[in-house]
């Protein structure tokens, strides 16, 4: 029997021989996290201290913010307003969201949110705020337009003559009850002009 060899087939690629390599003493780095303690040859000691005066930074700038907005709310509660954080103080009961008298439009109703009081003290309060306000306040202004100070002086007389008012942040149920009453005031006095003028200062109080 006739045995017969055939040729392989012509070699189309590069011979390509891998040999192995003793790893060296050290690794290459091959990824963004690096050890720059042994990088740099800082020791433990600097890098704490580092970090010890960025954490003294952070602290000063955070007491420096602290400060700005305890001043800024007492600045704004002198002026009868709450402060930025629009947060209450001595755990008293908060103003309401909105404008009061809109209950309707996002506001509320006074009469609704001091549901607790009687209908007598209700009365007795409101009433003494209009008078104290006719008195003290230029009936003719909006509440924006009149003085801080004289606003505050009708809040502590009310809180004087009826304490619980005094359970209330900054007073609102007295600011709001002046506002309305400046609200009803001056519409009033916008169409009667001089007349209505003249009928406060000689009657002193208003019926609204």
């Amino acid at each position: 029997m006739q045995h017969t060899i055939t040729r392989h087939l012509p070699l189309i690629t590069s011979w390509i021989e891998f040999q192995l390599l003793k790893a060296s003493g050290r690794r290459p780095i091959i990824t963004p996290r690096m050890d720059f303690a042994e990088e740099w040859g800082h020791n433990e000691g600097m890098l704490t201290s580092i970090e010890l005066d960025m954490h003294s930074d952070i602290d000063s700038q955070n007491k420096e913010l602290d400060d700005v907005i305890e001043n800024d709310d007492r600045d704004n509660e002198d002026n009868g307003t709450l402060g930025i954080l629009g947060k209450c103080n001595n755990n008293k009961i908060p103003k309401p969201q909105g404008e009061p008298g809109c209950p309707n439009s996002g506001g509320y109703s006074v009469e609704s949110e001091l549901r607790g009081w009687s209908p007598d003290l209700l009365e007795n309060v409101t009433r003494f705020v209009k008078n104290k306000a006719n008195d003290t306040l230029d009936t003719m202004q909006s509440y924006k337009k009149q003085k801080p100070a004289d606003i505050n002086a009708i809040c502590a007389l009310a809180k004087k003559h009826y304490p619980v008012v005094n359970k209330y942040d900054n007073y609102w149920p007295i600011r709001d009850m002046i506002k309305l009453h400046l609200k009803y005031t001056l519409g009033i006095y916008r169409k009667q002009g001089e007349t209505f003028r003249k009928a406060v200062r000689n009657h002193g109080t208003l019926v609204n």
